[in-house]
């Protein structure tokens, strides 16, 4: 793989192990989820970067982790 393929996965599973069960929950939305996960980054050594050059990045982890979440109860209900 490429280094900027590799830093890129560096910088997506960092957001990913960033956002938890409890935010995705507690969340009314996910742009409430968005938020709280820049907040969260900017706290790290190279957060501010990630936030100010990836925000889409961040946007497509949290819409991928509120569905994932939510998700299981759209199952539920229509099941």
């Amino acid at each position: 793989m490429s280094k900027y393929k590799n830093f890129l996965m560096d910088i997506e599973e960092t957001i990913v192990n960033n956002i938890t069960v409890n935010m995705v929950s507690e969340s009314e939305n996910v742009t409430e989820l968005f938020d709280i996960t820049c907040n969260k980054i900017k706290k790290l050594g190279n957060g501010q970067f990630i936030v100010g050059a990836y925000d889409d990045m961040i946007k497509d982890v949290c819409d991928w982790a509120w569905e994932e979440y939510w998700s299981q109860y759209r199952e539920q209900t229509n099941g």
